[in-house]
């Protein structure tokens, strides 16, 4: 099997406090083609970090610009880190990264809005799931169709996403950064790397299943998430003594 076929990025985020838990997401890319070198991984990196930072094509803002402002947007504050899991398909441990790059957030909201950190949206990854079922046999059921989906974990966000329904006051992510996302998953779903002409697919990874399959189709609910991880400590305490 050729190396750098099937690719784990880890985006990873500088936060200016040192209580916050530096926030990061996972993208999975798989190839056919066997003539990828380190240049065309280098190549995906770049052209997936531009399209972060860029507006995508049906949006009206990027990812970066709505990123909160607890993360550094000092020069190559953030990070990539690549491995190549080519051979590592079941989860074995594939080694140390075999590229390590750094970048800088786009400016984010002129006038941002306070936002817990652990808050997040989540993108839905949907591969084809064939004859997959939702629920298999067995206690507990299996999950055979859940090896065919994938998320990402976008976050921590600026409050400007973030809206109140006007009857009932449920929070919700404003449509216009449902779009955002949805088309930042399209501009990176194929990529095309300059070195060898390489092509790419954004992927679901089954470690279970052993294998990565390119995407059917994406997904945003409008409900805000939470990542535990992001619970972090607090700068100050304040105690009440009680009679």
């Amino acid at each position: 099997m050729a190396p750098f076929q099937n690719l784990h990025l880890q985006i990873k985020f500088a936060p200016l406090s040192p209580i916050i838990d530096p926030p990061s997401f996972h993208l999975y890319y798989l190839s056919t083609y066997t003539t990828a070198d380190i240049t065309d991984v280098s190549s995906l990196v770049n052209q997936v970090i531009t399209q972060f930072n860029a507006i995508p094509t049906g949006a009206g803002y990027s990812v970066a610009s709505v990123m909160s402002d607890c993360l550094s947007r000092a020069s190559n504050q953030s990070l990539v880190d690549v491995y190549d899991v080519t051979a590592h398909l079941a989860g074995t441990p594939a080694g140390s990264p075999v590229l390590l790059t750094s970048f800088t957030l786009a400016a984010g909201q002129p006038t941002p809005k306070a936002n817990p950190e652990g808050v997040a949206a989540v993108i839905t990854l949907q591969a084809p799931y064939g004859t997959d079922v939702e629920f298999g046999p067995g206690t507990p059921p299996t999950r055979p169709r859940a090896r065919d989906r994938g998320r990402i974990y976008v976050g921590p966000l600026d409050g400007s996403v973030l809206a109140l329904e006007s009857t009932t006051n449920r929070s919700y992510l404003v449509s216009s950064f449902q779009t955002t996302l949805v088309k930042w998953i399209q501009a990176i779903n194929v990529i095309t790397t300059a070195p060898h002409t390489v092509i790419y697919n954004l992927a679901v990874w089954s470690r279970k299943g052993a294998f990565m399959k390119s995407l059917q189709e994406c997904w945003v609910d409008d409900r805000p998430d939470y990542q535990r991880r992001r619970s972090d400590q607090a700068a100050s305490r304040l105690i009440q003594g009680l009679p």
